[in-house]
């Protein structure tokens, strides 16, 4: 995963809601302060495009605003390509277009063959499939069958104005995890803080300030083949958030034994479906699954005695 880009900083963010509001009133399923964008990465280099993956904190907006836009963004992330314009109401697939031409464009970086891309459809020995578990790589979608069109899967959202795999490794869905690390906020005594204008507990949750983009998203990244979902989450919070304070060897083993406490204990997935990726292809797209850890015992720990930077898991 992107190692270069690890957190120059991490926070524990404060929100005003009950932790029922966070389960169960949400945008597409999801969390209103967790909407399921992609965090871009500002680096050029399209190999680490592929393996970054936390997700920006944004406004929630209903189905007409989220319609498919990052994926329909021009010029394409890392490069200066155009995508074909696509209009609200061509998107859908459903929607006869005889003129939809869009743009072809595969990275270079993907076309040299890196261990985490596929090679072109119709290279030799390579028979993908689709729709299933392809060996050590997860090829089904969240959501649901997605069409195979000419040896190709086709985006099960709708065009993007491009074609092949842009800066994506994988034909059709790109898995990613999303570690949602969540507590109530307390005061010294150790009691729950409500808000001074709702009443309502404050839940807060971990964020990550990027080194590249500096922008404040939630730690995350895409699961290896044949990696385990729990892994996979417990790896990405720890490549992100753990390596990124500046610890001792004994305190961050230390807090490697709360982390494997917390990752273990009962959770629920806050989000498990499709991404509007600026990287999304018609070929090619993100999906993640959000899973919400909750630390109920969580206590701030100071750096340098200054700001509140992580929770403590004890």
């Amino acid at each position: 995963m992107a190692r270069r880009f690890l957190a120059q900083t991490i926070t524990v963010v404060s929100l005003s809601v009950t932790l029922s509001v966070v389960t169960k009133k949400s945008c597409y399923n999801f969390s209103p302060i967790f909407q399921t964008t992609r965090n871009l990465a500002c680096s050029p280099s399209s190999h680490h495009w592929f393996h970054r993956g936390t997700t920006i904190m944004s406004d929630c907006k209903g189905p007409k605003e989220n319609l498919h836009r990052k994926a329909r963004a021009s010029p394409y992330p890392g490069s200066k390509v155009e995508r074909t314009q696509v209009p609200d109401d061509k998107v859908n697939w459903m929607i006869i277009w005889k003129d939809y031409s869009p743009v072809d464009y595969t990275a270079p970086s993907v076309l040299s063959g890196p261990k985490w891309a596929d090679p072109e459809t119709g290279a030799k020995n390579f028979f993908p499939k689709f729709n299933e578990k392809d060996g050590q790589v997860e090829r089904s979608s969240h959501s649901g069958l997605y069409h195979v069109e000419n040896g190709r899967p086709r985006n099960p959202v709708g065009r993007t104005g491009l074609v092949g795999r842009g800066l994506l490794g994988r034909w059709g869905p790109n898995h990613a995890a999303d570690p949602l690390i969540t507590r109530w906020k307390r005061d010294g005594s150790g009691n729950k803080t409500a808000h001074p204008v709702s009443g309502k507990n404050i839940l807060q949750f971990i964020a990550i300030k990027r080194k590249d983009c500096g922008e404040w998203a939630i730690p995350g990244g895409m699961v290896d083949p044949g990696e385990k979902l729990s892994a996979a989450l417990k790896r990405e919070f720890s490549e992100e958030a753990l390596n990124s304070l500046q610890k001792t060897k004994a305190e961050k083993e230390e807090m490697e034994k709360h982390l494997n406490r917390l990752f273990s204990q009962d959770h629920f997935v806050a989000y498990k479906g499709y991404v509007d990726d600026p990287r999304n292809t018609d070929n090619a797209w993100m999906e993640t699954e959000a899973v919400n850890y909750h630390d109920e015992s969580g206590r701030p720990q100071k750096e340098q005695g200054k700001k509140q930077l992580f929770t403590n898991y004890e």
